[in-house]
């Protein structure tokens, strides 16, 4: 697999300087203020791997975009790793499954399960060199929710529930949009033609409106099964069931 690198990366302070473009002293800074983790030990240097660099080039983006460093602080303690997706695009910095594993701290085998099972999605269909920061941000959170107290069976059966409808609503999309079939008097067949070829010509817009569309779906859903569980969880307790209300 292209692209590879090393899992056991262990660099002093200048080498890490150098593979993300800062000044020493720059890195040193971002310390200070709290931007970048500690390092480890390795004999009398503290020495630095693949999350500092991956974190540096993040800040280093965000910098380049006129954010503070106070708010760049603040995004990354607050662990808004998906609006920086947003804002930055994914880490692309390529990784094998081995890397993808050390990076999320999840269970070897729950991480091949979720590639066997559909739910991770291998780098080969989306004609990739190795997997990125969307993977790892994922995994990061089946990790946390299993810190949290989530059974990973449970997971292992929700996830491909939520992925089989993805698939379906993808066939249906992809039928309606590009199939020659004629949607109704509003959406002829030439009309949901020209709709393609311009969607065709211009990917990137197209992908950027439909990406914030179809996330306030799904985040409002979300919303709606969180409040529908906590209406369960906090239903009325024995004496309030038992008594009717009076009027």
């Amino acid at each position: 697999m292209g692209g590879e690198v090393d899992t056991g990366a262990a660099w002093r302070i200048d080498e890490l300087a150098r593979r993300c473009g800062l000044e020493v002293g720059t890195v040193r800074l971002y310390q200070r203020q709290g931007l970048l983790p500690p390092g480890r030990r390795q004999g009398r240097s503290m020495v630095y791997g693949l999350a500092h660099l991956d974190r540096l080039v993040r800040v280093r983006q965000l910098k380049a975009r006129g954010f503070t460093l106070t708010a760049i602080k603040r995004m990354l303690d607050e662990g808004r790793f998906v609006m920086l997706d947003r804002v930055l695009g994914p880490d692309g910095r390529p990784r094998t499954r081995r890397q993808l594993v050390e990076e999320s701290g999840l269970d070897a085998a729950l991480v091949r399960e979720f590639e066997e099972i559909g739910v991770l999605v291998p780098p080969s269909e989306r004609g990739a060199d190795g997997y990125d920061g969307a993977d790892t941000r994922f995994l990061q959170a089946v990790a946390q929710l299993v810190e949290l107290g989530t059974p990973p069976p449970m997971l292992s059966v929700v996830l491909p529930i939520y992925v089989g409808h993805l698939r379906a609503l993808q066939r249906d999309l992809i039928g309606a949009l590009s199939g020659p079939a004629n949607l109704g008097p509003e959406l002829p067949a030439d009309v949901v033609a020209d709709y393609g070829r311009r969607a065709a010509a211009q990917t990137e817009e197209f992908l950027r409106c439909w990406d914030v569309i179809v996330d306030y779906l799904h985040h409002r859903m979300i919303q709606r099964l969180v409040h529908l569980a906590r209406s369960h969880s906090d239903g009325p307790g024995p004496a309030e069931a038992a008594s009717p209300a009076t009027a």
